[in-house]
């Protein structure tokens, strides 16, 4: 028996729907082993399933981005490079055209990339979330590995360490400045503490990418 799994690409005008495949599976005689996806080809079928979507996004997208905004004619090219994106479900090489500004606009005649101005980051956010999420409950290497396990990716210790870097400098610089706070305990009538963090707990999203660490420095009796 061979499955196979398409996807109907529909960009609401007059065309027609276009009609792509992603995946096609064999089977045989039914089986514990054969029973449903297996997990190689669930992570191929994700990574064909994203090279497809990401690919009919972008050529929507220029659709528009090749006029110009005030009197709609088309925009002369300049030249073309390639530009790799890092999603939750491998990497994408897209194409990314630069065109020369309108005649029409009263600014001289330059060169723009639409599509570099549309991504301005070149790593999806969730792709970020699983690395410093992961990151922060165990060990670079076991991250690098879970998510090359599960999920069609390559990642690398490095690449998973700099983000979570990046990710973590970023939170600090959100903090603002220190505040310094008077706090009560068993242990002692009074202290000043110096507050460096202090979040909801349990605030981790792909938006925020790391939330909900809390950190309070005690400084009462330590001098």
């Amino acid at each position: 028996m061979n499955i196979k799994v398409q996807i109907i690409v529909d960009d609401e005008t007059d065309n027609p729907p276009i009609v792509e495949e992603v995946g096609c599976f064999q089977r045989g005689d039914l089986s514990v082993e054969t029973i449903g996806l297996m997990l190689q080809e669930g992570k191929e079928l994700l990574a064909n399933l994203q090279q497809s979507m990401v690919k009919h996004q972008i050529a929507a997208y220029f659709t528009k981005a090749c006029r110009c905004m005030n009197c709609h004619s088309t925009l002369a090219r300049k030249d073309s490079k390639t530009i790799l994106f890092r999603s939750l479900f491998g990497n994408i090489e897209v194409n990314s055209p630069r065109f020369y500004t309108c005649k029409c606009q009263s600014a001289g005649r330059k060169s723009f990339s639409p599509l570099t101005s549309c991504l301005s980051a070149h790593t999806a956010p969730e792709l970020l979330y699983l690395q410093s999420k992961w990151a922060a409950l165990m060990s670079y290497g076991l991250t690098t590995d879970l998510l090359n396990e599960v999920l069609p990716l390559q990642v690398n210790r490095a690449t998973v360490m700099r983000h979570t870097h990046q990710i973590a400098r970023r939170i600090e610089n959100e903090l603002g400045d220190e505040q310094v706070m008077y706090m009560k305990d068993a242990n002692a009538t009074g202290g000043i503490c110096r507050c460096r963090r202090i979040l909801l707990p349990w605030e981790l999203t792909a938006d925020t990418c790391m939330r909900g660490t809390a950190t309070i420095e005690k400084l009462a009796g330590s001098r």
